[in-house]
């Protein structure tokens, strides 16, 4: 019997991280950035991967280019748009504890009105086994690098849109926002810079993850009777918090999961709740969170306190593009 596992890592998960478990095999193979941004025209529109292997095998892989689209609830769909890139290589053979650089340019529309979302998807390509008569396990990985094409001078505008009071059952290892977070104008520590690279780099690698398993196909000699082996439910806990509805009424894309969420409001007790968050808090609930132009998304922010959502209100400060 061969069981075939794909596990999909990229820049739209939320809580994705329960889903290691599963995928640990794959993670012997690493992409750096999982998010890049390119310019429509000019040198700018070219952008260099890299991958890297840990693994002692051989591992073949292809590329795609896609146009993305994400709905409000965050699901990710693809659609082929390989005509307005060139990429180099498209397949390649990666080879044990060894590197590789993609270098990809864009040759679509230059002149822009907004940006435009695309994902770079390094496929794994499954290989046959030699040996068919002994059961295997294939662990197949998929990348999805996020590649935002955006015009000069293009700015967003986040705006929240509805705040409303919610449960969600999250991973067992999910944590809400505390109470009482540092002061807003507390400096920035190096603990505190290191805290939110770590945040960008979880938000990025499991993002748009999808199901680990989201296939499982047998072997045709497999006798019908044999069920396949399924995974293990991943525990979980219900977390109450806020449902935040947000916009983006600007030409450029931004990161609300690495963005500065400012909250303020009342407790259902009646006491005052005043905090700022950076990315070292809201990543680790939302993921990055890409918001397109134009676009809306839901979020789920799980809190340690219960606020009424009649007196809460935030600001989302999109950090410094060139910071």
């Amino acid at each position: 019997m061969v069981l075939l596992i794909r596990a999909s890592f990229g820049a739209l998960a939320l809580f994705a991280a329960s889903i290691l478990a599963w995928s640990a095999p794959a993670m012997a193979a690493r992409v750096a950035p999982m998010i890049i941004d390119l310019e429509p025209i000019g040198r700018g529109t070219v952008g260099r991967i890299e991958m890297a292997s840990d693994s002692g095998n051989d591992v073949p892989y292809e590329v795609l280019m896609m146009r993305g689209e994400i709905s409000d609830d965050g699901q990710l769909s693809l659609t082929p748009a390989d005509e307005d890139f060139l990429v180099f290589p498209t397949q390649v053979l990666l080879k044990s504890n060894s590197r590789q650089v993609f270098r990809i340019q864009y040759v679509g529309e230059a002149e822009l009105s907004e940006s435009q979302i695309y994902y770079m998807s390094i496929k794994q390509i499954p290989v046959a086994f030699e040996d068919v008569e002994r059961s295997q396990v294939q662990v197949v990985v998929n990348f999805n690098v996020l590649v935002n094409v955006v015009p000069r001078g293009a700015e967003p505008v986040p705006t929240v849109l509805a705040i409303n009071a919610a449960t969600r059952d999250v991973p067992a290892s999910a944590s809400a926002i505390p109470q009482a977070p540092a002061a807003a104008d507390e400096p920035a520590t190096e603990a505190q810079d290191a805290a939110a690279t770590a945040a960008l780099e979880t938000a990025a690698a499991l993002e748009t993850a999808q199901d680990a398993v989201d296939s499982l196909t047998q072997d045709e000699a497999t006798p019908p009777s044999t069920p396949a082996p399924q995974p293990a439910p991943a525990p979980t806990q219900t977390l109450s918090g806020l449902e935040v509805r947000v916009g983006n009424e600007g030409n450029r894309y931004y990161l609300a999961g690495l963005s500065i969420w400012k909250i303020k409001g009342k407790t259902v007790d009646g006491e005052s709740f005043n905090g700022e968050f950076a990315a070292d808090k809201i990543a680790r609930a939302i993921g990055a969170g890409v918001v397109g132009p134009g676009r809306e998304r839901v979020f789920f922010l799980p809190m340690a306190v219960e606020l009424d959502p009649a007196t809460v209100s935030i600001e989302i400060e999109v950090p410094d593009e060139d910071e």
